[in-house]
C-alpha cells in the first residue's frame, strides 16, 4: 500500500504570512536584519502554526510592528494561527 506524504503539497509559513505582517517585516529589515531574517529563515522552514513556539509567536508580533496589547488574540487566534497566516488545506 502506497501512503502519500499530505506534507508535499503544502506551503510553507513564509509564504502564507498574510501582507501586513509581512510589510511589519520588511519596514524593520534595516534596524533588525538579523532577526528578520532570522524569523524568514524559521518560517521558511515550517508548515504548521502549531510547531511555532509562544516566543517565536510573540516575536513575529513584535517585529511586525503589532503588538499583542494593540492586535489582541483571542483564543481562536491563539488556537489556529488564522490572524496570521492563510490556510493551506483547511489548516494554518
Amino acid at each position: 500500500m502506497h501512503q502519500t506524504n499530505n506534507n508535499m503539497s503544502r506551503s510553507n509559513l513564509l509564504l502564507r504570512l498574510k501582507p501586513e505582517f509581512k510589510k511589519g517585516l520588511e519596514n524593520n529589515r534595516s534596524k533588525y536584519p538579523e532577526v528578520i531574517q532570522q524569523l524568514e529563515s524559521l518560517l521558511g522552514q515550517q508548515l504548521f502554526y502549531q510547531d511555532l513556539t509562544i516566543s517565536q509567536i510573540a516575536k513575529l508580533f513584535t517585529f511586525s510592528d503589532f503588538f499583542l496589547t494593540t492586535k489582541p488574540r483571542g483564543d481562536f487566534a491563539w488556537k489556529f494561527g488564522e490572524d496570521i497566516f492563510f490556510e493551506d488545506n483547511g489548516v494554518c
